[in-house]
């Protein structure tokens, strides 16, 4: 078997960089294009951001434009471009755990002269070392990365060419994406997941989701697969632009005015169901997880398939993200200490438009607590825990919800309508529109 050797960049705008080959040439080729050589002590060298380096890049890409990293390189010379010119940043043998990134990234900031206040998201409390010693973090959405290979799907647990267990062919001929290409994903796709279960979780707990976040993707304006979505009802339609309410005299039921709060409640057309929106998650998490992992999810990978069922689920967490993505991404949190058992193994972040999401990865073979709806349960340590590492979200903004429920529910919009006079049918705008 092949030696694989890793080299990590760490760069100020905080991303981390890691290459993988078994090919010593190829490294060493890749280290050339900084003027350094390659070493096995693991020291950490500083490099610095010139414009010879982007010269470089180009004839290491012309040269090795067969190779299947190459995408990653091209990922680095786009950020290496974005950054300031002549910034420093480090260059590491082997890969980092959360704690030593850290370290390096704190070093970075004050060789490149920049205080950690102006580097949005980045903290470094107490209770935030504490929460990278116990769990590694990877994030996804922030960079194009193709997971996987074709020929066995990590779904269904079939071979192509074979039929799965739900009665379809397995193949892979179309492109899949690891989150819904609804929510505007263009960077992260699978090669492990056949047209088959693609198309059954596009057509059955995917819409719950995309249909859940409809609001934040038409009052943000998110393009999607298909563009910009709009909120539509038999009375209404509402996008990044305008609302606009038709009224002929009558209200329907999807429609309702409440003279008291001055609410204008709305329904959509659309629904959505809550434990779908769940599976839904976890699938993206269950996506996105390597290989070797996937063995201590098996019984998640039946709850998603609809083989396995259950009436007590984790809450999931919901909360204002303080800025607004216009593409998903995805935070994965997976143990690394056996000392904190009363912890989940693995739990994953959702961040989309302003809403973020927080969730446990259910029925991990390396659990031992009860996962529960129950306060005090395991998601109320992990939640605490995350918590104290995010000192940045308002606890005020935050709702904890159960979504083990079946049942479809309608999309609710509740506009605030001030300084509009009620009449019996219909109502009579004054000054001020909508507020």
């Amino acid at each position: 078997m092949e030696n694989l050797i890793s080299l990590t960049l760490i760069l100020i705008d905080g991303s981390p960089f890691v290459l993988t080959s078994s090919n010593i040439n190829f490294l060493n080729d890749f280290l050339e294009i900084f003027c350094i050589e390659f070493s096995e002590n693991g020291d950490a060298v500083v490099c610095s951001n010139g414009i010879e380096n982007q010269t470089n890049i180009d004839a290491f890409i012309q040269k090795y434009r067969n190779v299947n990293s190459i995408e990653r390189i091209y990922q680095l010379k786009n950020n290496l471009k974005n950054l300031p010119e002549n910034s420093l940043f480090y260059i590491v043998l082997g890969k980092l755990d959360s704690e030593n990134w850290v370290g390096y990234f704190s070093k970075l900031l004050s060789l490149n002269k920049i205080e950690k206040n102006d580097i949005p998201n980045f903290v470094e409390n107490e209770e935030f070392l504490k929460f990278i010693k116990i769990y590694n973090v990877a994030a996804f959405g922030n960079r194009r990365v193709v997971i996987g290979s074709k020929g066995y799907c990590r779904f269904c647990k079939t071979h192509e060419g074979n039929y799965n267990s739900f009665g379809s062919l397995v193949t892979f001929k179309n492109e899949s994406h690891a989150i819904s290409e609804a929510l505007g994903n263009k960077k992260l796709i699978t090669r492990d997941e056949c047209d088959a279960c693609n198309d059954r979780f596009s057509r059955g707990i995917e819409p719950s989701l995309i249909n859940y976040l409809k609001i934040s993707r038409s009052l943000f304006g998110i393009k999607g697969k298909k563009g910009r979505s709009k909120l539509k009802g038999n009375e209404f339609e509402i996008d990044k632009e305008s609302i606009n309410i038709k009224y002929d005299g009558t209200i329907s039921e999807l429609v309702s005015l409440d003279e008291v709060s001055q609410t204008l409640n709305l329904a959509d057309n659309d629904y959505f169901v809550p434990l779908h929106i769940y599976k839904c998650l976890v699938k993206f998490a269950i996506g996105v997880l390597p290989e070797q992992e996937l063995q201590f999810f098996e019984e998640t990978v039946s709850w998603i398939n609809g083989l396995k069922t259950t009436i007590d689920l984790p809450r999931i967490i919901s909360f204002d993200t303080g800025k607004i993505y216009s593409e998903p991404l995805l935070f994965i949190f997976t143990k690394k200490l056996n000392s904190y058992i009363e912890l989940p193994y693995t739990y994953a972040e959702f961040r989309f438009a302003n809403k973020g999401l927080v969730f446990i990865i259910p029925f991990c073979s390396k659990d031992t607590g009860k996962l529960t709806t129950e306060p005090d349960s395991e998601f109320d340590k992990v939640w605490n825990l995350t918590l104290g590492a995010h000192p940045n979200i308002d606890d005020r903004n935050i709702l904890r919800y159960d979504f083990t429920s079946e049942e479809r529910k309608k999309i609710a919009i509740n506009l605030v309508v001030k300084n509009l006079k009620f009449g019996e049918n219909a109502f009579v705008e004054e000054p001020n529109d909508f507020q």
